[in-house]
């Protein structure tokens, strides 16, 4: 009965492997800017291109600064330190909150 279980569990992480290999690749590829976010401790492959991803273009921001309150990582300088945006992105801070822990 629990024989099945750990077959479809094995297809499963060797589908889930081969799917981060090819982001991973087309990120090398594509994201060249995702490599000066992987010099930081804890930021791997995945996590660098979500950041990119999730940016998109950085001169849209006026300054460095401005990144972390787009994100929900820190308030802005117009809000106060206990309240988010609502427009906050959740899973990018949950993202670098998990590689910041590492």
């Amino acid at each position: 009965m629990v024989q099945p279980c750990f077959a479809v569990l094995a297809l499963i992480t060797n589908q889930i492997k081969t799917l981060e290999r090819d982001l991973v690749a087309r990120s090398k590829r594509d994201y060249r800017s995702r490599k000066r976010l992987q010099q930081i401790a804890g930021v791997g492959p995945l996590t660098a291109l979500c950041f990119v991803l999730k940016i998109g273009e950085p001169t849209r921001f006026g300054r460095s600064r401005d990144v972390g309150p787009y994100l929900g990582l820190c308030p802005g300088r117009d809000q106060s330190g206990g309240h988010r945006q609502a427009t906050a992105h959740q899973q990018m801070r949950a993202t670098a909150c998990c590689a910041a822990c590492w």
